[in-house]
């Protein structure tokens, strides 16, 4: 993302949030793409952001939004080859431990809020849906990056997450998926640092 953003001419940086190492009031638009869900505190998170921005600058985020849909054949088959593995509650653990606030800013109001209660101005709030449509053996080398991949695999060790990944595979042939369809859902909240 910084190296197609800097190649439109726009001088670019990047910090770890909270705790941005520059001072109050120094950049036009700070921009925090599925990062807010992360923090310990979202609040302290986005506090920082406001800070380093100058008066009338921007403040971008985007987070993971709740899906109507149910979810996809291969996601149901992965994450319930997982839980057998390894346990329900392991992937709930990580998920509660890395992204703890994941859950809570998939909901629309809930984000407005934490934008708002910043102090920031003028907030909008976007729903963005991009429909995506892949190979199965592509979506399980996404999901082996993703947290609950890392998990499992850390879990099992190399002989069992081999054997974890031969029964997912076994068990989307045997159910015929020969494509992975679903919309990806984000909000992306904007807001205004009063003048």
């Amino acid at each position: 993302m910084l190296r197609r953003a800097s190649a439109c001419g726009a001088l670019l940086v990047a910090g770890l949030v909270p705790g941005l190492p520059f001072p109050d009031c120094q950049f036009d638009g700070v921009a925090a793409s599925l990062v807010v869900s992360h923090c310990d505190s979202f609040e302290a998170a986005l506090r920082d952001m406001v800070r380093v921005l100058k008066p009338g600058g921007r403040l971008g985020v985007t987070a993971g939004a709740q899906s109507p849909d149910p979810p996809n054949l291969a996601y149901q088959i992965w994450v319930e080859t997982a839980e057998a593995f390894v346990g329900p509650d392991t992937l709930l653990e990580a998920s509660r431990r890395v992204i703890p606030w994941e859950a809570w800013l998939r909901e629309a109001d809930h984000v407005t809020a934490a934008l708002t209660g910043t102090g920031l101005a003028g907030v909008v709030l976007h729903e963005l849906a991009y429909p995506v449509t892949m190979s199965p053996d592509d979506y399980l080398a996404m999901l082996d990056v993703f947290l609950y991949g890392r998990v499992v695999r850390y879990r099992l060790g190399a002989a069992r997450w081999r054997a974890f990944k031969k029964r997912v595979a076994e068990k989307l042939h045997a159910r015929e998926v020969t494509r992975v369809e679903y919309i990806a859902r984000f909000h992306l909240g904007v807001g205004r640092r009063p003048e």
